[in-house]
């Protein structure tokens, strides 16, 4: 029968595992329903059944989902305030180095969209995906800042997984990061018409893995902090409780 079956290919997939079930065979394992979902179309409990077994082999084998041993050392990183506070400065000493320049070229550019990214993690928490497909035109409002500083960042419902839009007012010190890469670095990067906010060198957008790989990458060697952009949130929700320099987040906005 169909059940058995795929009972047996799921069984075939955990074998070959090794001695420790990893994440990479349940994700298969889910790619492999999904399109078999959306191509072959098995009656849905075939599919129900099979999506239940891999979350049974998941909590049995790796536990209820949360932190890794490394990512809990990650967070770790940030039980001292002083780490927390050079990650919050980061940004901005990034911008002052390149301001510093009598010309600003396409590497400080990247450098810039790093320090952008950082500082638009910690004091919005959007998710990296939102973070890399983010638009200068249609991603803030109004248009440019205010004369009294006013600007925000949105993000579209269709963008957030509740499906709720999101809008984020954001500080005097993070619009004028934002407005220095927008006007005279991001201009560097540019090869043809395109309004994605970040770009690689080429011209291109920069995709999520590329920009996440950026900010981590700019962490670790300025700061020796092993971070990951998945940890923002966590890390941002201890700068925030520990210390209030630069941006702002309009409270209970994360999507």
């Amino acid at each position: 029968s169909r059940p058995r079956l795929a009972g047996k290919s799921h069984g075939m997939v955990y074998r070959h595992a090794g001695d420790r079930f990893l994440k990479d065979h349940l994700n298969m394992a889910a790619t492999w329903v999904s399109l078999a979902d959306n191509y072959v179309h098995p009656p849905a409990n075939i599919t129900t059944q099979i999506r239940n077994g891999i979350k049974k082999v998941i909590e049995r084998n790796l536990g209820p989902a949360g932190f890794s041993a490394r990512n809990t050392a990650r967070l770790e990183q940030f039980a001292d305030p002083a780490a927390i506070e050079k990650l919050l400065v980061l940004p901005y000493q990034i911008m002052a180095e390149v301001k510093r320049k009598k010309v600003i070229t396409a590497v400080d550019a990247s450098k810039m969209m790093a320090a952008v990214g950082i500082e638009l993690l910690l004091t919005t928490m959007i998710r990296s995906q939102n973070l890399a497909d983010l638009d200068v035109n249609k991603s803030f409002w109004p248009a440019n800042p205010t004369a009294s500083g006013a600007w925000s960042l949105v993000i579209d419902r269709c963008d957030v997984k509740n499906g709720q839009p999101l809008r984020f007012a954001l500080s005097r010190a993070t619009i004028g990061l934002i407005d220095f890469y927008r006007k005279e670095c991001r201009p560097l990067l540019v090869r043809g018409p395109t309004d994605r906010m970040f770009l690689r060198t080429n011209g291109n957008p920069k995709g999520r893995a590329m920009m996440a790989h950026l900010i981590s990458r700019t962490i670790a060697r300025r700061l020796s902090l092993d971070v990951n952009v998945h940890l923002f949130r966590h890390t941002a929700r201890c700068s925030t409780s520990t210390s209030t320099t630069c941006g702002s987040m309009a409270p209970g906005t994360c999507g």
